[in-house]
């Protein structure tokens, strides 16, 4: 079926059915007055006023057959199909003849979409001689695209009844839908010739004129139908269509008014209002009208379409895949509602389900939207050759196209090809002559890839263009500055800030510059003075936060970043950054908190998912982690990181071989994904599958011979096989390519193991007189003394750590406990000073607890562990501390819950027996 024949065919054949024989309305004291006053009404045209005179003949007289008949009659005109239905089959029930009610029925079926119930029901010969239910039946092929079955039935009507007029609109619409204009034009001018006070005859001509672009024409025959009849609600509505169409759309809304007041339950209403309001851009109110046309119609289909597309332009896109899926599925011969349909899944991030239905058609269409849209989705699925070519031809179909010339370069330049993506965004920006979309993705190109010039040169144009267009010389001072031009990109800045004064991307490069020049006071100034003139701006105060965090100044940047948070609890990135802090500060509980939040209003961020997830883990709740991670491999399937994530997650739960597949899957996002190969040979190892691991350590290796990674994979390895001698010079070459403490506490360790204590102390003596400043070394080296139960090394490897980074609050805690170890009254002090450095911090409340509660002190100590165990569950010391103070606050059955939690949730630990003995005490 042609687009004009299936448009004209939705858009008027029902309407025509509806109307083809009907009657009404009335009011007195008696039924049968009401029902006489109510055709009265009815030959008017007044149908709502009949309306009101049925529903009072059938009060009064709820079994009369004709009452009923004439009450649905008047539903149908009025299109109110349902209740047409109902009073109808009511009036069967009450004995009146099928001669008399199928047309009726069948006229509320058709409204409601039930073409299959209109043949089935004249399935046999009792009604051939009814050119009315001959005509229906016709419709109801129509509808279902039986085009000979539908003409065969029209053809029957016209020889029972040669002028009737549903029969002509019948087949004109199949001559339509068969593509024969002319015949549809004939047959057109008999439905009116023949009947020229038919009101359907003038509706039907109308659509036709409007379908086929005759709006003055089309507007004629809609004014016939109101003179016909004033009361017509089709007629206002047919109107209104129009108008729509032609962007006329307070002339719209004034015959919407006139439709709705003469039918006001009609569902057409509520979709042509819907249309109106989606078109001038008020999508809730659009939403608002389709909602109440599904609830009493789900099928039907035009509203389903629209409620796709509202849904899909205000972001809410499981209920936009809805509709839109249920619309293609029932008319898969729909490009538009194809595209839409894959776009809502580009936007949601599922590439793959774009791909495929897209796929049926895109191999032959020639139209230049879909292949764009399909480049689009192959893009996002990293299949960049298969991109381009889509592109490529959509770029041949529509070659002055500035948006696909964009595209295609941003395609080339993901495979790498930056001299062809250059070429296609200067072409873009050649074309693209009234916006600066074009130009700015030009420039933006040139400064990723660090020809300054060529951003320059780019953006020349657009300044001419648009000259008081801040962004503009924000990227000129970015290109100028990557030309080390200080001066120019610096007066660049300040001319964006003097054009918009709260263009705040101005002002950070501003600070950045001043930051550059280690004038920190001056970066501090210009952010402050920008957030007192514009209190509220999320990224000023994200920003200030985040430099009084690197400058430790932590009391203050909480209140910047809490203050950043509260002007939009739904803004992701100043979000991310406060639970940041608070994790830093210790408040891992805080941070949760904010991220659920946070999720809530972004229920399928990937960033928001990402950084719930870490925390999770980094709380040792791995569970959740896991759950969070899978909404995250969902929400972005085809991020490698994602995926890297749930193997972590697997990893953690011991899941090894679901931790092996994730990995994998993200290694085939990314092949060079060096985290996820270093948690893949983990994962081998810890298997036992050896050979595997070190396949993957050597791969490592080959990608990338200068990274230290691969030979740390591999040593790890063959330290599990004991094979010391192997692994200590791949330790040893890791340590000579990164220099870093973590790989030096690798090699220290494997020396120790392999019987080298002295060369292992003497390469740490090496690197400490090498790196006087450096915390990790003797942190480390403390921790193994207080292991070791050396207290004293301990002690005075962490005094000299806070000699250097006094109140570290790490450090504090650690001394505290060698202290305590070691019998040293300082315990108590020194905890009390790590509490007040990192006050959320659960292994400071379980240090300072805990020796609270060794010198008595309850009231104080268990509060604290009740708190550190509830931020950190995963800990089993933190909840044997609990335990024990439960047991001395004589709380023995709050005690026995935590020790049975203990024991059922951790297999080993180094206090099982100790926790074993205190459950069975109890």
């Amino acid at each position: 079926m042609s687009t004009q024949a299936h448009s004209l065919a939705a858009a008027a054949l029902a309407t025509a059915i509806m109307l083809g024989a009907l009657s009404g309305c009335g009011k007195t004291e008696t039924p049968a007055a009401l029902l006489a006053e109510a055709k009265q009404f009815q030959q008017k045209g007044d149908h709502v006023s009949a309306l009101i005179q049925l529903k009072n003949a059938v009060a009064q007289n709820p079994t009369d057959p004709e009452a009923r008949l004439t009450l649905g009659e008047t539903y149908n005109k009025l299109g109110d199909a349902v209740s047409a239905e109902k009073e109808v089959r009511k009036a069967m029930e009450l004995g009146m003849a099928p001669q008399r009610t199928l047309p009726e029925l069948l006229l509320a079926q058709l409204l409601q979409g039930q073409f299959q119930k209109v043949i089935d029901a004249t399935a046999d010969n009792a009604y051939t001689a009814d050119v009315k239910v001959v005509s229906q039946r016709g419709a109801a092929f129509y509808q279902l695209g039986k085009r000979a079955e539908a003409a065969e039935a029209f053809e029957r009507a016209l020889k029972l009844d040669p002028g009737y007029p549903v029969a002509l609109m019948g087949l004109a619409n199949v001559a339509l839908a068969n593509e024969d204009k002319v015949g549809a034009a004939r047959y057109v001018e008999l439905a009116v010739t023949k009947n020229p006070k038919d009101i359907q005859s003038w509706l039907f001509k109308g659509d036709y004129e409007r379908v086929a672009g005759n709006p003055a024409a089309a507007l004629a025959a809609y004014d016939q139908v109101l003179a016909l009849d004033p009361n017509s609600a089709s007629g206002h509505l047919q109107k209104a269509y129009l108008f729509i169409a032609e962007r006329r759309y307070d002339e719209a809304a004034v015959s919407l008014a006139a439709a709705k007041k003469n039918a006001p339950k009609n569902l057409m209403v509520s979709y042509a209002s819907a249309m109106l309001a989606f078109t001038q851009g008020k999508h809730a109110a659009a939403l608002d009208s389709l909602q109440q046309v599904l609830r009493v119609a789900p099928d039907h289909m035009p509203s389903v379409l629209l409620a796709g597309a509202v849904q899909f332009t205000l972001k809410s896109l499981p209920q936009a895949e809805q509709h839109l899926k249920k619309y293609h599925e029932a008319h898969p011969e729909s490009d538009y509602a194809r595209k839409l349909l894959a776009s809502t899944r580009i936007a949601a991030g599922d590439p793959k389900g774009a791909i495929a239905v897209l796929a049926p058609v895109v191999g032959a269409s020639q139209d230049a939207q879909l292949l764009a849209i399909a480049g689009k989705a192959y893009t996002d699925h990293r299949e960049f050759g298969k991109a381009t070519e889509l592109l490529e031809r959509a770029s041949a179909l529509e070659p002055k196209k500035a948006q696909l010339r964009t595209a295609l370069g941003l395609s080339k330049l993901e495979q790498g090809e930056q001299a062809r993506a250059l070429s296609e965004l200067e072409l873009a920006s050649t074309l693209d002559q009234t916006t600066s979309h074009a130009g700015t993705t030009l420039a933006m190109t040139a400064l990723r890839l660090n020809q300054f010039d060529k951003a320059l040169a780019a953006l020349a144009p657009l300044e001419a263009r648009t000259p008081n267009d801040p962004m503009i010389q924000n990227l000129k001072g970015l290109a100028l500055l990557g030309k080390k031009d200080l001066a120019a990109a610096r007066a660049a800045f300040e001319k964006a800030l003097a054009l918009h004064p709260d263009f705040f991307p101005a002002v950070d490069n501003l600070a950045r510059m001043d930051m550059q020049a280690k004038n920190l006071d001056a970066t501090r100034q210009r952010y402050e003075a920008f957030v007192a003139k514009y209190p509220n701006n999320v990224e000023a105060l994200t920003a200030l936060g985040a430099m009084a965090v690197a400058q430790r100044r932590l009391a203050e940047a909480g209140t910047l970043l809490e203050r950043a948070n509260a002007v939009d609890p739904a803004a992701v990135g100043p979000a991310i950054v406060l639970a940041g802090h608070y994790v830093r500060m210790g408040a891992a509980d805080k941070a949760l908190i904010l991220m659920r939040k946070l999720l809530v209003a972004n229920p399928d961020n990937p960033a928001v998912l990402d950084q719930l997830g870490q925390l999770q883990v980094a709380t040792g709740d791995n569970g959740s982690a896991m759950e969070t991670f899978t909404k995250l491999t969902v929400a972005a399937p085809q991020s490698a990181e994602a995926h890297f994530r749930l193997g972590s997650a697997h990893a953690a739960m011991n899941n090894l071989p679901s931790a092996s597949a994730s990995l994998k899957r993200a290694l085939v996002l990314q092949p060079d994904y060096l985290d996820a190969q270093l948690a893949l040979a983990s994962a081998h190892l810890r298997q036992q599958q050896f050979n595997d691991a070190l396949g993957v350590a050597r791969a490592m290796q080959k990608r990338h011979p200068k990274l230290p990674v691969g030979y740390v994979a591999e040593a790890d390895v063959l330290l599990v096989q004991n094979k010391i001698g192997a692994a200590i010079p791949l330790y040893d070459k890791a340590f000579a390519l990164g220099n870093n403490a973590e790989l030096l506490i690798k090699l220290y360790e494997a020396l120790r193991i392999g019987g080298k204590a002295k060369e292992a102390d003497a390469r740490v003596q090496q690197w400490r007189a090498a790196h006087p400043d450096d915390v990790k070394v003797p942190g480390y080296l403390g921790e193994q003394y207080i292991s070791n139960k050396k207290y004293q090394l301990a002690i005075t490897e962490f005094e000299a750590i806070l000699k250097k980074s006094p109140g570290y609050p790490s450090a504090l805690n650690n001394l505290a406990v060698a202290y305590e170890l070691a019998g040293d009254a300082r315990a108590l002090p020194t905890a009390e000073l790590a509490f007040k450095a990192l006050p959320g911090s659960a292994a400071v409340m379980d240090t300072l607890g805990w020796l609270l509660v060794q010198q008595g002190d309850l009231a104080r100590g268990l509060p604290l562990l009740r708190d550190a165990s509830a931020r950190l569950p995963g800990v089993p010391e933190i909840r044997l501390h609990l335990a024990r103070a439960l047991i001395l606050a004589k709380e023995k059955e709050a005690a026995r819950k935590e020790l049975e939690v203990l024991l059922e949730k951790h297999k080993q630990f180094p206090q099982l027996e100790e926790a074993r003995g205190l459950l069975k005490k109890l």
